[in-house]
Order: structure tokens, then C-alpha cells, then sequence
């Protein structure tokens, strides 16, 4: 079963990351990143004990993973000159 009390302190660490990388101007996925990791020792929310957590974890890497495919921009990517 879901801990409700983890689930609300994801939701509100998410909800200020956006409003953290607006404010600086970075990606939210690296503040999200570092808020996580944070968290996850000033809070002690371990992910082992949470089958959910787990998945989500799995989930944002793919996500992480194509949100950096996506920024690629692919005229730079196609127009690269052979070494030599």
C-alpha cells in the first residue's frame, strides 16, 4: 500500500523543484535530481521499502534519458565532419 505521508512529500519536493529551476533558470530534472537525493537522506525514504518508489525511480530514468534525446539538436547531430 502507498504511505500517503511519502507520496505528499514527493508531490510538494516536485512541485518546488519546477518552481526552483523557473527561479534559476536550470533543467528540472537536475534539480529534481539533487532535491531527491537530499531528501532521500534528510528524510530517510529509502526506496527498497517501496515497491511503488522503485518503479517511479525506473520511470524517471527513462523519462531523464529521453528529455536529454529530445534536446539534441539534430542539425548539429547530422552535420558533424568525418575525422581526418
Amino acid at each position: 500500500m502507498i504511505d500517503s505521508t511519502t507520496l505528499l512529500i514527493i508531490l510538494v519536493t516536485t512541485f518546488a523543484a519546477s518552481l526552483i529551476s523557473i527561479r534559476i533558470g536550470v533543467s528540472v530534472a537536475i534539480i529534481e535530481i539533487v532535491l531527491g537525493m537530499l531528501l532521500g537522506n534528510a528524510a530517510g525514504i529509502e526506496s527498497g521499502d517501496h515497491e511503488w518508489l522503485l518503479f517511479l525511480a525506473a520511470l524517471g530514468s527513462v523519462v531523464l534519458t529521453f528529455l536529454a534525446g529530445a534536446e539534441i539538436d539534430p542539425s548539429v547531430a547530422s552535420g558533424a565532419r568525418p575525422l581526418g
